[in-house]
């Protein structure tokens, strides 16, 4: 079975913003506005194991995707989702494989 790999980065250019962080992501259950391909959103389905990370932090939990909503298009026309994933839990971090350059990976 697939796993779906979110990147959950701390923003660098401004530390305030919590767009995309880890903890707010955790604590909410949705991963905000994430670029994926058509042929990705084939692939992702509910009760897909999901795997949040942010490299810079060394963190790591793992829950399961309940659906993907459609938001926005990025400039490129790619559509932009929210994941909305249930039952996070903290693990060990484990280097997670490189990323499309909207954060998101099918492994």
């Amino acid at each position: 079975m697939h796993t779906l790999y979110l990147l959950a980065p701390r923003s660098k250019n401004n530390p305030s913003s919590r767009h995309r962080d880890f903890y707010t992501i955790l604590a909410n259950g949705v991963g905000p506005d994430y670029g994926i391909s058509t042929g990705q959103m084939g692939q992702i389905h509910s009760g897909m194991p999901v795997i949040l990370f942010d490299r810079d932090r060394a963190l790591q939990a793992r829950g399961t995707v309940t659906s993907c909503s459609a938001t926005t298009r990025a400039a490129n026309g790619v559509q932009r989702y929210n994941v909305t994933v249930r039952g996070f839990s903290r693990e060990p971090y484990t280097h997670p494989p490189r990323m499309n350059r909207f954060g998101v990976a099918i492994y």
